[in-house]
C-alpha cells in the first residue's frame, strides 16, 4: 500500500490461531506423498495458510493446533516433551500382564 506518494507500506501479516477436532485416517501434515487425506482437505475453502503445531497419528483422533505465527509454533516445539501428553488406547480382546507392561514401555 502507498502512503501519500512516500512509499510502500508492508501490512504485517495477520496471525491466525486454530484448534481443530482432527477425524481419525487424516494425516496430520498438510501433504502427503502417499495420497492419504491432510489436513489440507478439512481447510478447504479457509482463507488462511495455517500449519500444525506438532502432529497426531494416522489413526487417533484428537485437537490439534494450527496457526501461522512462526514464532509461537517454534517456542512450543521447543518446548514439546515438556508439555503432558495424555494418551487414551482401546484394545480388542484380553492383556495378558506382559502385553500390558510391554505395552506400557512402548508408549513410555
Amino acid at each position: 500500500m502507498e502512503v501519500a506518494g512516500r512509499g510502500v507500506v508492508e501490512e504485517a501479516e495477520r496471525r491466525v490461531y486454530l484448534l481443530m477436532n482432527k477425524p481419525p485416517e487424516i494425516m496430520s501434515t498438510m501433504a502427503d506423498p502417499e495420497g492419504r487425506k491432510t489436513l489440507r482437505n478439512l481447510l478447504r475453502g479457509f482463507p488462511s495458510r495455517v500449519y500444525p503445531v506438532g502432529n497426531l497419528e494416522y489413526a487417533s483422533t484428537g485437537l490439534v493446533f494450527m496457526t501461522n505465527d512462526g514464532d509461537l509454533a517454534a517456542e512450543l516445539l521447543k518446548k514439546w516433551e515438556h508439555l503432558e501428553q495424555i494418551y487414551y488406547i482401546k484394545i480388542k480382546g484380553m492383556l495378558t500382564l506382559v502385553d500390558l507392561e510391554r505395552v506400557g514401555k512402548a508408549l513410555a
